[in-house]
């Protein structure tokens, strides 16, 4: 399937999402590397030694609390608001943001886990 921008009978509306759009995505592939390092530190952790993952569930937490979570509020407060009144509905953002609200919890639960693991 062709993308909006490159079919010719793209609509200016088309046009305009894709517009809108085009940062998001490009903040979005900025976001990867570290959601791919969350992944991996969860694959590996009983096998890395406990100063390591100290320190990489250190950086991971900074991410998190610093870079994803205000990026999915701004989402929530600007974005989808807007997408709502494109589609005339909430719904089609709720299940982001329970996404979001869920990776609040476990940012939190991550937190309560560096807590523990600097005590030992």
């Amino acid at each position: 399937m062709e993308k909006t921008e490159d079919c010719e009978h793209a609509t200016a509306g088309d046009r305009d999402r894709e517009g809108l759009l085009h940062p998001l995505r490009g903040r979005h592939r900025a976001l990867q590397p570290h959601l791919d390092e969350l992944l991996e530190l969860a694959a590996a952790g009983g096998d890395i030694p406990v100063a390591t993952l100290r320190r990489r569930l250190d950086d991971v937490y900074a991410f998190l609390t610093q870079q994803l979570i205000p990026h999915a509020a701004a989402e929530n407060q600007v974005i989808y608001p807007l997408v709502a009144g494109v589609l005339g509905s909430l719904e089609p953002t709720s299940l982001l943001n329970r996404d979001h609200t869920e990776i609040r919890v476990l940012t939190d639960e991550l937190g309560e886990l560096r807590a523990r693991l600097s005590g030992s």
